[in-house]
């Protein structure tokens, strides 16, 4: 589980790939697949009402960040 604390201020930048977060203030949602490169097919359990989405999403407003890479940096 990635929170959006988590990855806030704490990972480092990437491109966007399957298995990558995006997150931005308050959101976080998983890329599934990449559309082109502001666009991604994203897993996003928290979509707002109670829903859990997989939907295309424009990266813009969003950090791309390794969840695996903050999840170290935070150890």
């Amino acid at each position: 589980v990635v929170h959006v604390g988590d990855v806030a201020g704490v990972a480092q930048r990437t491109v966007a790939a399957a298995g990558m977060v995006a997150a931005r203030s308050g959101h976080v949602f998983y890329i599934q697949s990449v559309v082109d490169s502001s666009t991604v097919v994203a897993y996003d359990p928290n979509s707002g009402g109670g829903r859990t989405r997989v939907h295309t999403v424009s990266l813009r407003g969003y950090r791309v960040v390794d969840p695996h890479g903050a999840r170290l940096a935070l150890n």
